[in-house]
């Protein structure tokens, strides 16, 4: 079986994001990682598990494909570490470029309590995923102030008091 071949018999990615040195964050991975495997395990689906890390967050115990990026990599991620975040959507156009099919960046503070085959169900061509409807910007006790402050500065995204917030704890996308 070539290369190819390995990519395109998993059509589903369940992938992680880690970097630092948070033991939380790694404790956390443990339980999410087994959650996911103990509703996969024996159902025949072709999903894989990947962990996309620094050198020093790989984790061999753990059944995942990892994926290491470079700090010079991550430096350019986060806007030399400006804002570590925007490393998420990185990560998740990484696993996309690297596995094509549906991948679910998931944190690590996340674990299944139902099959994860569920969750791509839900993704597909236009049809994308993320945790949950978090409410309108305007209304966020935070978000809304900010948003007034800034008035209507010229974005090429428009926000308003109506643009709807989404948690990304789960991020779901087809390739």
């Amino acid at each position: 079986m070539d290369v190819l071949e390995v990519q395109e018999a998993f059509l589903n990615t369940i992938a992680y994001l880690v970097y630092g040195d948070q033991r939380e964050y790694q404790l956390e991975l443990t339980y999410s990682v087994l959650s996911a495997v103990h509703w996969l395990a024996g159902d025949g689906s072709n999903c894989r598990i990947a962990l996309i890390a620094d050198e020093a967050n790989q984790r061999p115990d753990l059944p995942v494909e990892h994926v290491v990026f470079s700090p010079d990599e991550f430096s350019s991620w986060t806007r030399n570490g400006e804002y570590k975040h925007e490393a998420k959507v990185h990560a998740l156009l990484k696993a996309l470029d690297m596995f094509k099919g549906k991948v679910a960046l998931v944190d690590t503070d996340t674990y299944f309590d139902v099959n994860p085959m569920r969750l791509f169900e839900q993704i597909g061509p236009g049809q994308s995923v993320m945790h949950i409807y978090e409410g309108l910007l305007g209304g966020d006790e935070y978000l809304g102030p900010v948003l007034e402050k800034i008035g209507n500065l010229p974005l090429s995204y428009p926000i308003s008091r109506e643009t709807r917030l989404f948690n990304s704890g789960v991020i779901g996308l087809d390739y």
